[in-house]
């Protein structure tokens, strides 16, 4: 950070302070250097989607649907802003506009996670690991979706193929550590 500290105020040095500050949970600072981010360039997505978490943590969901709507309008091809908009539907049981989200999804990996996503929340598992070995077929090397479909396995009571998904996910993240704790 003490580089950030010289550099010529820009939308982007004012951002990566700010997450620099987020990460160590120093947050009136972050709010601050997202906002000086987003006065000196109102259309630089990243901050926008900071500014999207910063009301998700503070339990703004509104607000954040708002920052997260906003940032994916500035580059539909993002699809950290997707996900999170997705999630933040989900969780207010917007189904229909969860899944408007998941059919924009510009790479079909991400569309077949987030579908299965939606059906994993939906305690759908067989849709779900449908879309998820779907994801897999285009994306192989996707961790998150063999450590979803390992957590589809235990909850079914498969310990097989929960520990065959866990030891894919260490094979691609050796340092996992929620898959690490989940064999142990």
């Amino acid at each position: 950070m003490a580089l950030l500290e010289h550099s010529e105020p820009s939308a982007d040095v004012h951002n990566y302070k700010g997450v620099c500050h987020a990460r160590t949970a120093r947050y009136d600072s972050e709010f601050e250097e997202i906002s000086r981010a987003l006065e000196l360039d109102e259309q630089h997505v990243w901050a926008t989607l900071n500014r999207g978490t910063i009301a998700q943590r503070e339990q703004n969901r509104a607000e954040a649907i708002e920052w997260y709507g906003k940032a994916r309008l500035l580059d539909p091809e993002n699809e950290t802003a997707r996900g999170q908009l997705f999630y933040l539907l989900m969780r207010d049981k917007q189904y229909d506009e969860a899944m408007r989200e998941v059919a924009a999804f510009p790479s079909k990996a991400a569309r077949h996670f987030f579908a299965g996503e939606y059906h994993f929340l939906r305690l759908e598992y067989r849709h779900a690991r449908r879309e998820y070995r779907r994801s897999l077929r285009v994306a192989p090397y996707f961790a998150e979706v063999h450590r979803k479909l390992a957590e589809i396995a235990r909850r079914q009571k498969r310990p097989r193929a929960a520990i065959r998904h866990l030891v894919r996910v260490l094979e691609l993240l050796p340092h996992h550590s929620g898959a690490l704790r989940s064999l142990a």
